[in-house]
């Protein structure tokens, strides 16, 4: 008789534990998933007014979709030129050394400013590239100090999502500063895009749109970054043309191909202006409830 109470208690302890446990679950699963959004402000940068790549004003043009119509160059408000062969303290398979004669970008920094170069890899498979941007806290034409800060944020090599920790140079790094002109550069482009949305009534003809999209690109190879805001829309209508104006940039469309190709010409390029662009990073935490047997 004493065992067989002994026992109904212990079965009884086991499933006051699995009903915890399952009661447990109930409050975690709703939030199993939190997100954290963290948004900056990117340092202001110029868009110059030459064109680099593309028709010249006036002369008709094809491109397909994702080609840019039109390239011009990006750069920062602030550049600087390294006047010393200079370590870049990066890991594994990494730019080991700035060759004196390197140009940076800047970037604000809590201090002041940092000029950044890329650290490209040459193992993709295990890291990619990465900033690198310097200090001179004291203002005396020599950085002292190094920070690894990231990838290129949208994998354009011109936006710096967050500096990383200091880490002071074997020696200080003598630098130049330069007009943003003669910093690095990346390709600011505008490409077009083409929308066939079907009426409601099937007898009529879709009705075609015309999107350009503003945006950067790291080489003519690569799918180009549109940004978010940069974009402006024009109805085309066959034997018509329209005129799309794109952060002052005007660019006509004479005709829509059926396979969306687009036949156009520039009137005017972007003019030169500075912008800046809002980062944001999403990280999520995902909580995974376990049951673990007492």
């Amino acid at each position: 008789m004493h065992r067989a109470i002994c026992t109904g208690v212990k079965s009884g302890m086991s499933s006051l534990r699995i009903l915890s446990a399952a009661i447990a679950v109930l409050f975690v699963l709703p939030n199993a998933a939190s997100a954290q959004t963290q948004r900056r402000e990117s340092t202001p940068f110029i868009i110059h007014d030459a064109i680099t790549a593309g028709p010249g004003i006036g002369v008709e043009a094809t491109a397909p979709r994702g080609q840019a119509l039109i390239v011009q160059h990006a750069t920062s408000i602030r550049a600087a030129r390294l006047d010393a062969d200079t370590p870049s303290l990066a890991g594994f398979r990494k730019t080991k050394t700035f060759a004196a004669g390197s140009s940076m970008f800047g970037v604000y920094s809590a201090t002041g400013w940092a000029y950044c170069a890329v650290a490209e890899t040459t193992a993709a498979w295990w890291a990619g590239d990465e900033f690198v941007c310097y200090e001179d806290a004291d203002n005396d034409g020599q950085f002292e100090t190094a920070m690894h800060s990231g990838a290129p944020f949208l994998g354009v090599p011109l936006f710096v999502f967050q500096l990383g920790r200091k880490q002071p140079l074997p020696q200080p790094a003598p630098y130049t500063i330069l007009a943003p002109e003669d910093g690095p550069a990346v390709d600011y482009v505008i490409t077009a895009a083409v929308q066939r949305p079907r009426t409601r009534d099937a007898s009529l003809p879709a009705v075609t749109a015309v999107t350009l999209k503003g945006g950067f690109r790291q080489d003519i190879n690569s799918v180009p970054t549109s940004i978010g805001g940069w974009s402006q829309s024009a109805q085309f209508e066959p034997g018509k043309t329209a005129l799309i104006n794109l952060m002052g940039a005007e660019i006509e469309i004479l005709d829509v191909s059926e396979d969306n190709t687009i036949r156009f010409r520039v009137l005017k390029p972007t003019p030169a202006q500075v912008q800046r662009i809002t980062m944001g990073v999403t990280t999520r935490t995902t909580v995974v409830p376990i049951f673990i047997p007492g």
